[in-house]
């Protein structure tokens, strides 16, 4: 399965890449994210899963990360076509802020789920990653699911995509904002460019997090990251297990920059 899969997604970035180099529409990526989740339908129907622990991955890593970027593209494009085009940068500005504040509320009313992930947890996985489980709840009916297939998903496993989407538009709705405040397409005066791995980011950003240096949440420190590199981080959750299931070297690139930083006060000392 996890074979499959990062070969699918490797071919939908590469895709989508190269639609947007091209400044086609994004109905085309909408279409194109579409394609590659009923490859993935079928896969799982063809094949099914050989344990539940593989459901579970499937459910809460790897569909997810095709599913956040389905919604991600058609809430934009639904933004754009409300957008008030001709109206003065003060309805402007409410129209942006008012998205703003439906996709926070959308994070307060699911921030156990929000925080299951973040930390890391398992304990309900059974529950909320496998299919056959009926979840009623009033938001059910209020958002947009990703997949109503029964054999294709469970209702959490659509909670999480939209999670990860809304982060994302939380980034388009402020860039969009500060175009019409600054009146350029630069998102700052100068873009910092990130020169190490993803992996590296996501180390810094737990090791702020532990330490509890910085008066913020998990994801608004990762928010603020992605936001000042122009980087996505995609799904820094499993990013975050993959380091921690290393039985060696769990902090390689912390333990580099201390030993980058002493090598600097030594020369200048020297």
């Amino acid at each position: 399965m996890n074979e499959f899969f990062v070969r699918l997604l490797d071919d939908v970035n590469s895709r989508i890449q190269f639609v947007n180099g091209n400044f086609l529409s994004g109905s085309q990526i909408i279409q194109i994210l579409c394609g590659a989740l009923e490859q993935l339908r079928a896969y799982v129907r063809e094949n099914g899963f050989v344990s539940m622990e593989e459901e579970i991955n499937f459910f809460k890593i790897l569909k997810p990360q095709l599913c956040s970027q389905f919604i991600y593209y058609f809430e934009v494009r639904n933004i754009q076509s409300r957008f008030p085009g001709y109206s003065s940068r003060e309805m402007v500005e409410l129209f942006y802020n008012g998205e703003i504040k439906r996709i926070d509320k959308y994070f307060i009313d699911n921030l156990y789920l929000q925080q299951y992930m973040e930390l890391g947890a398992t304990y309900l996985d059974e529950y909320y990653f496998t299919r056959g489980k009926l979840f009623l709840t009033v938001q059910q009916n209020n958002e947009l699911l990703c997949d109503l297939d029964s054999s294709f998903s469970t209702f959490f496993d659509s909670k999480v995509s939209r999670l990860m989407a809304n982060k994302k538009l939380l980034v388009y709705l402020h860039e969009e904002l500060y175009k019409q405040n600054q009146g350029t397409l630069e998102l700052s005066p100068r873009k910092l460019r990130w020169n190490g791995s993803k992996r590296d980011l996501v180390a810094i950003i737990y090791s702020f997090y532990a330490k509890n240096c910085v008066d913020a949440t998990l994801r608004e420190l990762a928010d603020w990251i992605e936001y000042s590199f122009a980087i996505d981080l995609g799904d820094f959750y499993h990013t975050y297990q993959e380091i921690k299931e290393r039985k060696l070297d769990r902090t390689e690139f912390l333990d580099e920059l201390k030993k980058a930083l002493l090598k600097k006060m030594d020369e200048e000392e020297e």
